[in-house]
């Protein structure tokens, strides 16, 4: 059973695909006026603003407020959703982009679908409360199964769970999703045969059932409109007879879903036969008539009866379509080729994996003892994190590696797979930092992140590298009378790049982090990573776990504070791309990090998911120099976009999911103790 929840339905985003009821009058986007009462289904939500779409296709956009859901019973359901993935996302062993992006079939519009799967932990699954065994962002971009549902899945051949670890392009690999993936051919069987190939060909027949359906009613609007029947009765005739339905009750069944679905998308004020007979009197017989066949559906299934016959013939699935194939199925995603040659093209391509299929090559069951034994795998994995969270000393002693002559490991964490940026020399970095660790004898490095105008992305030719690091200071200083180690600052020029280097010790990093500080969040949370160990590692998860609505506070400022130096400059004459840029960019991660518990520092993403269109003008500008001015026409329409942000910056706070503070001080506390205690024991 699961634990009840409750939650006011103002702070609970509602996600894609949502059935809402207007509240009040609202202008549509083409100024038609949607009346209060309005039944219309969430597609998008950008920070506080939801875009709806009406049965009758029409697009709007609406504040929460001015909505309410359809079917109130869903409230707790839905707010229960929202919390566990922003409980249990941490839990993720391994992620992928799935869809059109890895099939090489996406255009401009498409999304980035990601899915993948999480461990529960211990205390989740050894509770009395059901865990989720699936979450899901609000916006439905990001969904992850827990492990032992994906197994399930998989042990069937199911299409969506073998796509997803067979992707190519990985979002998330932790040392538990290395194994998933070593073992992924432990799912492949037979199986896949019914869940790709059966099941596209069965899907293929209900679309060729639907056409001969939806022409039969439309043949029947025809009727009625010409006064050639009246009753339900010879209705429910004529269907079966169009449809070529030999038995009347199924007719009859046809009849009632039609005028249900009628009903349901807002076209009837009843589910009745004389609700339809008015409205078609009344002229309304084009608006009645099937919506047209979505053709999107056609082409995944033509691309999985392509992939079933890659299994058959390779043993291998196809995810990324080949050259030949592609323009075929993008023809019918866009509508440019007929239903009627799709099922063609699908018939055909049906038998050749029936014929295929008699030689195929696959197991005739998938290996379940492998699979049982990755389940067990994974809950001894979480128990040990659960019971024994001090890291161990051999998981210590490659994470303090480092002594009078450090040997940095300079590479990126294989959960963010995406280059340095191309200005970066990896090697000119490396001989840097080796150059300020051996300078500084006994200290121990756990993180170097690389922030700055290339983790907010928008670096100019020119940009110096922000190297911010977390260390563990030597035990003289910090068992000392003194006040406690200093923070590490040098800026230099070196190899023809200017550096600007600091480091924090642990404590200090994790005081701050108590606090909300933005910059210790950034520097670990951040997407550009250069040195990594296993102990920093596992303070990055505790610092994801710390996030709190105390972030507000350090973003609020450091907005305030840019804009104070932008009102100067500007009152001097000079407007410069960067100090706009950097106002946007930390209003926008402030909000969303409230709004979504996570760390974004790119402004040009942040700027395309809060509709700030003004901001990959500036990007422009200022990658072309850092100082980069403006003129006074360009810059003064961001002052009114900057007072925005401030309110908003102000009401993701009011509408945070986030707990006012870290909730995690206990273990953030246990961690620098126990690592300290290890240091000091001689574990290095």
């Amino acid at each position: 059973m699961y634990r009840p929840f409750r939650l006011s339905e103002a702070s609970v985003p509602l996600p894609r695909g949502t059935r809402v009821v207007l509240r009040v009058d609202c202008a549509g986007d083409d100024g038609f006026i949607h009346r209060a009462g309005t039944l219309a289904t969430v597609r998008d939500l950008t920070y506080d603003t939801y875009t709806l779409e009406t049965p009758g296709g029409r697009s709007l956009q609406v504040q929460r407020d001015q909505i309410v859901l359809q079917r109130q019973e869903l409230l707790a359901q839905l707010g229960q959703r929202a919390w566990s993935f922003r409980q249990l996302r941490d839990e993720v062993i391994y992620a992928a982009v799935v869809g059109s992006r890895a099939w090489g079939l996406a255009g401009p519009d498409s999304d980035e679908d990601i899915r993948g799967c999480f461990v529960a932990p211990f205390d989740a699954a050894a509770g009395l409360w059901d865990c989720p065994d699936e979450i899901q962002n609000p916006a439905g971009e990001e969904a992850y199964w827990e492990v032992e549902k994906l197994l399930y899945q998989g042990l069937r051949g199911d299409a969506n769970t073998l796509e997803t670890l067979w992707a190519p392009l990985h979002k998330v690999v932790t040392p538990l999703g290395q194994v998933l993936l070593e073992r992924r051919r432990m799912f492949v069987s037979m199986h896949i045969l019914g869940s790709f190939g059966r099941y596209a060909q069965s899907q293929f027949q209900k679309i060729q059932r639907s056409l001969i359906r939806d022409q039969a009613l439309t043949e029947l609007l025809a009727v009625m409109r010409a006064g050639q029947l009246d009753s339900r009765e010879q209705a429910a005739v004529f269907l079966a007879r169009a449809a070529h339905i030999s038995r009347a009750q199924k007719a009859t069944n046809e009849l009632k879903a039609c005028m249900r679905s009628l009903f349901d998308r807002g076209l009837l004020p009843e589910a009745s036969f004389e609700a339809l007979l008015q409205a078609v009197q009344a002229g309304r017989e084009e608006e009645l008539r099937p919506p047209p066949h979505r053709p999107k559906n056609a082409y995944n299934l033509l691309r999985l009866l392509h992939s079933c016959l890659s299994w058959l013939t390779t043993g291998e699935p196809m995810i990324a379509v080949p050259a030949d194939l592609r323009p075929t199925l993008l023809d019918i995603k866009h509508g440019q080729t007929p239903i009627e040659r799709t099922l063609e093209l699908a018939q055909a391509l049906a038998v050749e994996v029936d014929e295929r299929a008699h030689g195929a090559r696959l197991p005739a069951q998938p290996d379940y003892e492998a699979a049982d034994d990755f389940l067990r795998l994974c809950r001894r994995e979480q128990a040990r994190r659960q019971l024994f969270p001090t890291p161990t000393p051999s998981t210590l002693d490659a994470a303090l590696q480092y002594g009078a002559s450090p040997v940095l490991t300079l590479s990126q964490p294989t959960w963010f797979p995406d280059p340095l940026p191309s200005d970066v020399d990896l090697g000119s970095v490396r001989r840097f930092l080796e150059q300020r660790f051996a300078a500084k004898g006994s200290m121990t490095v756990l993180w170097v992140g690389l922030t700055g105008a290339h983790a907010y992305g928008f670096p100019s030719p020119d940009s110096d590298l922000d190297l911010k690091a977390v260390h563990m200071a030597d035990a003289r200083a910090v068992l000392g009378v003194g006040a406690g180690p200093s923070p590490i600052e040098h800026l230099s020029v070196f190899e023809g790049r200017e550096m600007d280097f600091s480091s924090h010790d642990l404590a200090q990093v994790v005081q701050l982090l108590l606090r909300g500080n933005g910059n210790m969040l950034e520097r670990l949370l951040g997407p550009l990573n250069l040195v990594t160990t296993p102990a920093g590692h596992t303070l990055r998860h505790l610092a994801r776990q710390s996030l709190s609505r105390r972030v507000f506070y350090h973003y609020r400022g450091f907005f305030a504070g840019m804009r104070r130096e932008y009102e100067r400059e500007a009152a001097a004459g000079v407007w410069t791309a960067k100090r706009l840029l950097y106002a946007y960019r930390v209003a926008l991660t402030g909000i969303h990090a409230l709004l979504a518990g996570e760390i974004e520092t790119r402004v040009d993403v942040l700027a395309e998911r809060y509709h700030m269109p003004g901001v990959d003008a500036l990007v422009q500008v200022k990658q072309r120099a850092e100082r980069q001015t403006l003129g006074e026409a360009e810059a003064t329409p961001h002052l009114a976009a900057l007072e925005r942000l401030e309110r908003q910056l102000e009401e993701a706070r009011e509408r945070s999911m986030l707990p006012e503070s870290p909730s995690n001080q206990e273990a953030l506390e246990r961690f620098v103790v126990e690592l300290r205690l290890h240091r000091l024991c001689g574990g290095r």
